[in-house]
């Protein structure tokens, strides 16, 4: 069994044996879908003040300058064009 140390602290104790045969894809939509099942519950979630912080401020860049950014389906658009190009 592997433990992993995570940014916040805490390790993993045990990655399911079968974790390690999936594809890098697999093991990316895994994460996802654990994730899914963790915010299921997200009232429960705290959220840092660091990450309050960091969106307040967002928040009043966007309000002081609305223009400023593009629309997220462009952005999309722009990063998948890259990838295909990969």
């Amino acid at each position: 069994m592997m433990s992993y140390n995570l940014a916040m602290g805490s390790s993993i104790k045990a990655i399911p044996p079968e974790f390690e045969s999936l594809s890098v894809e697999e093991r990316i939509r895994y994460v996802q879908d654990l994730w899914d099942y963790i915010i299921s519950d997200s009232p429960s979630i705290p959220v840092p003040e660091e990450h309050k912080r960091v969106l307040d401020e967002r928040l009043k860049a966007y309000r002081e300058n609305p223009d400023a950014g593009r629309p997220w389906g462009e952005v999309r658009e722009e990063l998948l064009d890259k990838l295909r190009k990969r």
